[in-house]
């Protein structure tokens, strides 16, 4: 994961890519705590580049997808609340 990320600031590989090839790393681990630490990184690089979530949203929406189904499935909403997804 550490050599991807040099990859892409590097320059060599696009976000996009980065995001995918490492999506793929962590759900073939099937590791919870390696998906907890992902998720992480994933929410704060986001935060680090985007100050408004709609903006990010619109640059890369599979990461900001990936980011809360997984918030989701680890917070549910409560009973009777409906998600809605773009």
């Amino acid at each position: 994961m550490i050599q991807l990320a040099e990859c892409a600031n590097l320059g060599l590989l696009t976000d996009d890519q980065n995001f995918e090839f490492g999506k793929t790393i962590v759900e073939a681990a099937k590791d919870k705590a390696l998906l907890e630490e992902f998720v992480n990184v994933l929410w704060n690089w986001l935060r680090s580049q985007y100050a408004e979530l709609i903006d990010a949203y619109n640059a890369h929406p599979k990461m900001v997808k990936c980011f809360f189904f997984q918030q989701v499935s680890y917070y549910p909403p409560p009973r009777g609340t409906r998600l809605t997804v773009r």
